[in-house]
């Protein structure tokens, strides 16, 4: 779990549009010429599964909140994850990003939040 600061295949981004908006504000480390996706690939190969992406399909970025200021924080996107094992899946109950007053002031990425019922 964490900032893997890397994109996944499975958020649906206009890859063109994107890829646009990081040539724009000269972002390369998503890519230049094509986005690169190949970390979150393997975990999901190594059947791991995303525990947000279990819950919802929709596209929310963990990035950017009101504290960022570089460049690189500044189009939004998905850069924080947790993951889960086969045998913890069935233990998942809730996971989701949080976004509040009081968490778009503490980090230059929103908090997420997995729980496991044991």
């Amino acid at each position: 779990m964490g900032d893997l600061n890397t994109l996944s295949p499975q958020d649906e981004y206009d890859q063109n549009k994107l890829l646009l908006s990081l040539r724009h504000k000269n972002i390369k480390k998503f890519g230049i010429k094509q986005l690169q996706i190949k970390v979150i690939p393997r975990l999901l190969e190594a059947g791991f599964t995303d525990t947000l992406k279990h819950y919802s399909n929709n596209l929310e970025p963990t990035i950017p909140t009101s504290l960022n200021s570089d460049k690189d924080h500044v189009i939004p996107l998905r850069l924080d994850y947790i993951f889960v094992s086969k045998n913890l899946l069935p233990f998942l109950s809730h996971a989701e990003i949080i976004k509040r007053e009081q968490t778009d002031q503490v980090s230059d990425h929103f908090p997420i939040f997995a729980e496991l019922k044991l």
